[in-house]
């Protein structure tokens, strides 16, 4: 063996030992996240990777444009939410779904979990478009909109007010609003983010409005339609999944996200059919907080959200 070789060794080994150390740590934080949390996360950032194989063309084939979706690319109205215009604008979504998604999922189950999403991403694509054809500017007609936090967004309208009381939250983890204004003030800190999609933000808002209490509510599957999918096909295979989280329904806590909010063990609790959890506070005072970070100012080529 050369003296070449021999140097080599130890060096390749400790890189392996590194990667394989680093692997193990990447599982360990991974798994301590719920099932449909880590699923989430694992779609976005598959997506991603594979966006930076294919190149720019990859996302365009995802993303929301008006004039796509008028033409019957439907999938859009969906898609658009796991793309991303670049690794910070992943980054900066998936952090911030991870103090907020584990929380209602504890809460919601699993599957409601994720069906709550998919509607979310649905519906906010259908009230982008919508926003876009009452405005009738035509600059937002070929303009590629992409980005998980018009969900986020969604999300945290939900989380306020049902699982809040008054307290501040922190936004950006700087600046403290009362906790109904948090998604209003991420609206506005966000204009001041180059190429940000403000009808998309919006459309998010809207949407949590909405399902909190709009009519959107009653376009959620009921917990009898989320018992039935947990026994067949992928939510049968979800189910199986390390940190799956049964919805509270099969534990005595029918409490609806959209329709009722009771604390653990009140007795006066409403019950309702729709996405059963219980609305308390999810964590202390001291330790509640939702930030957003949500953009990527490198983006120049789509308004992302």
């Amino acid at each position: 063996m050369s003296e070449g070789d021999a140097s080599e060794g130890p060096s390749v080994a400790g890189g392996r030992a590194m990667v394989a150390t680093t692997l193990k740590s990447a599982r360990i934080f991974l798994l301590s996240f719920p099932a449909g949390t880590r699923i989430v996360l694992a779609v976005c950032i598959v997506m991603h990777l594979i966006g930076q194989v294919i190149g720019p063309s990859f996302a365009e084939r995802f993303c929301i444009v008006p004039d796509k979706i008028y033409s019957g690319q439907i999938h859009r109205l969906v898609t658009h939410t796991i793309v991303h215009s670049g690794w910070l604008h992943l980054l900066l979504n998936m952090v911030s779904l991870i103090p907020l998604g584990p929380k209602l999922e504890e809460k919601l189950g699993t599957l409601p979990f994720l069906a709550l999403q998919l509607h979310a991403a649905f519906l906010g694509g259908v009230v982008y478009i919508l926003l876009t054809y009452v405005v009738g500017a035509s600059r937002y007609r070929d303009v590629c909109v992409l980005g998980y936090s018009g969900v986020l967004l969604t999300l945290l309208v939900l989380f306020v007010y049902k699982f809040t009381t008054n307290e501040a939250i922190k936004v950006f983890g700087i600046v403290s609003v009362p906790n109904t204004l948090a998604p209003w003030a991420c609206l506005v800190l966000f204009q001041f983010i180059p190429n940000v999609s403000f009808f998309g933000h919006l459309a998010g808002i809207m949407v949590g409005y909405g399902m909190y209490g709009g009519g959107m509510r009653y376009l959620l599957p009921s917990a009898p339609t989320i018992d039935a999918m947990a026994s067949r096909g992928p939510c049968l295979l979800t189910a199986r999944l390390p940190g799956y989280v049964a919805p509270p329904a099969a534990t005595g806590l029918p409490v609806s996200i959209v329709n009722g909010v009771a604390s653990v063990g009140n007795a006066g609790a409403r019950e309702s059919g729709r996405f059963p959890g219980v609305g308390r506070p999810l964590v202390p005072t001291a330790e509640r907080g939702a930030s957003l970070y949500e953009e990527d100012p490198d983006g120049a080529d789509a308004d992302i959200e």
